[in-house]
């Protein structure tokens, strides 16, 4: 009989221990989990951020085109007059 509750308390320490390695381990892997989610963000943020610069510098060179056009013509007329003499 005491070889039995040996036996049992030696198992239920045992066991003890499991659930104490397994609950920091969910511990851990939940905070490790938080740490992804925030660099996900953080990545997505970044992201956001960079891709809101590039349309700003697309729109500015939509902007330039015609000011260029008008430019190119007005040198070649320029350029004719002067050639034209």
């Amino acid at each position: 009989m005491n070889d039995i509750s040996s036996g049992l308390s030696a198992a239920v320490d045992r066991q003890g221990i499991a659930t104490q390695n397994i609950a920091k381990n969910v511990r851990v892997v939940s905070e490790d989990s938080l740490t992804v989610c925030d660099s996900i963000v953080e990545v997505t943020r970044s992201s956001a951020a960079s891709h809101g610069s590039s349309i700003k510098v697309l729109w500015a060179a939509e902007d330039l085109v015609q000011p260029t056009k008008k430019i190119s013509v007005s040198v070649k007329k320029f350029i004719a007059k002067i050639r034209a003499g």
